[in-house]
């Protein structure tokens, strides 16, 4: 039984590491957005676990528009979702 706080108070600090990554990972994926660069598509896949966590529900139509080339709308997507999760991308 003690081992059950000492694990609910080890996960706390453990998520923080994973929002900064959540942090640098979508302002890269902003940059190379914003460029035209076909590297987010890489950028994405090899993040896609880190991502669907941290953008929730709007992950998959983000990862839509990704896939389909559509950078202008992925880009608007992710901003959407960054905000209204208190992700700064700049």
């Amino acid at each position: 039984a003690d081992a059950s706080p000492m694990q609910v108070e080890s996960a706390a600090p453990a998520g923080e590491p994973d929002d900064g990554k959540a942090r640098e990972v979508c302002v890269a994926l902003a940059q190379h957005l914003q460029a035209d660069d076909f590297a987010c598509r890489s950028l994405l896949d090899d993040n896609a676990a880190l991502l669907r966590r941290a953008l929730g529900d709007d992950f998959p139509p983000l990862a839509e528009a990704v896939a389909n080339f559509d950078y202008v709308a992925a880009l608007e997507l992710l901003k959407q979702a960054a905000a209204a999760r208190g992700i700064k991308l700049d």
